[in-house]
């Protein structure tokens, strides 16, 4: 179960800071848990251990993807009112990143972001020739709920920090460097969270944890 439980954690990085996902998707006193579905990104994740290994792809070559994203009450993505809104680059970059995004929003894990008042999100993606970048963006009621939920998020950055620093909750190194590498700030009515750090490292940790998990999974059915 842990090695699902790590490759969730990256891929969720791959769509942007979501290190942070797992936290949300926690036990609080005003709701219940939420129910998390990893079949989608588990898919995922073996579908880019496979290219990863047969070298079907070029992972260093420019894209874009941008969509337009409604919420359920479940956190998963409308697919009926949810689209794709812009591509651009490399079109096979281009469909990982679509299916990317398809998984995260099958997944549930914006199930609080629902809670505290997301209904609508807009979600890039983009890699250029130096840095890989992925950014949320919601436009909520009023500046207040904006500076709020913003406040909220950036403290709960906070605690995850304070807790691996405490060795209440050790994160591994991955999943140390995409919640140092996220931000959470606020434009008039919206909450904007966004993760950036250089291609060359982004793509190291990525196809480090893919590959280890690949081998940790085999070792376990063999």
């Amino acid at each position: 179960m842990k090695r699902f439980n790590r490759i969730t954690f990256i891929l969720c990085g791959i769509a942007l800071m979501l290190a942070a996902f797992p936290v949300f998707a926690q036990k609080d006193d005003k709701a219940q848990r939420v129910e998390i579905n990893k079949k989608p990104l588990q898919d995922f994740a073996r579908i880019v251990e496979l290219k990863i290994r047969q070298k079907e792809m070029d992972f260093d070559k420019p894209f874009l993807v941008e969509a337009e994203c409604v919420l359920t009450e479940e956190g998963r993505f409308d697919t009926k009112k949810s689209k794709i809104t812009r591509t651009e680059g490399d079109a096979e970059m281009v469909e990982i990143g679509k299916e990317a995004i398809l998984a995260i929003g099958d997944s549930g894990f914006f199930h609080n972001l629902k809670s505290q008042g997301m209904d609508k999100i807009l979600f890039s993606m983009q890699q250029d020739n130096s840095n890989f970048s992925s950014v949320i963006k919601s436009e909520l009621q009023s500046l207040e709920k904006a500076k709020t939920m913003a406040s909220g998020l950036n403290a709960m950055f906070a605690a995850i920090k304070m807790a691996d620093n405490g060795g209440i909750v050790k994160l591994d190194e991955a999943s140390k460097t995409l919640v140092n590498n996220s931000k959470i700030a606020t434009q008039e009515k919206s909450v904007i969270i966004n993760f950036s750090m250089p291609k060359l490292d982004f793509h190291e940790m990525i196809l480090r944890e893919i590959m280890k998990s690949a081998d940790k999974n085999k070792n376990v059915q063999s």
